[in-house]
């Protein structure tokens, strides 16, 4: 639902809890209850222009904005007692990283480390490269996940991994995203649903979401259009809102790859959130 059909749809429904309604056999007819987002976060790749001039800067903005919860894409340098310092100080909790699976393999224990400290569960991998992007090659990914998800869930973590629209190209007949549901174990390997990635490669979040909604620990509030292009959240087509419905997840992290007015982005689809009932 765009931002102007949602507005309208909200002064109707506050029209009719005002005036009461009636069923066809005269009995009260009472509005459905929708839910809203108890929390609002914020993927800070989405911002990482400002994160670069200031850490400390950019999460008191993010706060201001409304957001509660942040998922980090890199910490520019600082130790992540500093970075827990500057999340207490401005009353933000981070939940989620994403981190590089070449740095996962690399030193996962370093990693893991750095998560608890700043009071993260979920380890997030955002991508994986072009040149691997074979049947053998994802048959591997999934043999490393779980092999990280038992490591991670020996120190109180969980792995997630995290889809662009690549992953439901089909290769050699195999749908890559449907290898990686079946192929990880569900017990150790999540999922993070990036909502407009899944839209643009035309296929139904909300059917993946109700096969099996406990995958699915956080998504990607991200919002577009068919060419491309990405839009404040709420001003895209993207069906968010039936996602919502369709799934249980514990986090909602906004996000745009290339916002063209940072602080804009952030708070227009901060308010549209807020006021968002599904």
């Amino acid at each position: 639902m765009k931002r102007r059909e949602f507005l309208r749809a909200s002064g109707a429904a506050a029209a009719l809890v005002a005036v009461g309604c009636a069923s066809k056999e005269g009995e009260s007819m009472q509005p459905a209850t929708s839910a809203t987002l108890s929390a609002i976060g914020l993927q800070l790749y989405t911002i990482r222009g400002m994160m670069r001039d200031s850490v400390e800067d950019t999460l008191a903005a993010v706060a201001s904005a409304g957001y509660s919860e942040v998922e980090f894409a890199g910490y520019f340098g600082h130790e992540p007692e500093a970075v827990r310092s500057m999340l207490d100080a401005n009353g933000l909790t981070s939940p989620s990283t994403h981190v590089s699976l070449d740095a996962l393999e690399d030193d996962a224990d370093t990693q893991f480390a750095i998560a608890k400290t700043i009071g993260q569960r979920y380890v997030v991998v955002p991508y994986y490269a072009q040149e691997h992007r074979t049947v053998d090659g994802y048959r591997a990914l999934c043999t490393k996940l779980n092999a990280l998800g038992a490591r991670a869930n020996d120190v109180g973590l969980t792995i997630a991994y995290h889809n662009h629209d690549f992953e439901f190209e089909a290769v050699d007949g195999v749908v890559p995203y449907d290898m990686l549901l079946n192929e990880t174990n569900p017990d150790l390997v999540k999922m993070q649903l990036d909502l407009y990635w899944i839209w643009y490669a035309g296929k139904s979040a909300e059917q993946y979401l109700q096969a099996g909604p406990e995958r699915y620990v956080s998504c990607h509030v991200k919002d577009g259009y068919a060419d491309g292009t990405q839009s404040i959240v709420g001003g895209g087509d993207v069906d968010l809102a039936g996602a919502f419905r369709a799934g249980s997840f514990k986090h909602y992290f906004v996000e745009n790859d290339n916002p063209e007015d940072q602080m804009t982005f952030i708070n227009e689809s901060a308010a549209y959130l807020k006021q968002l009932a599904y």
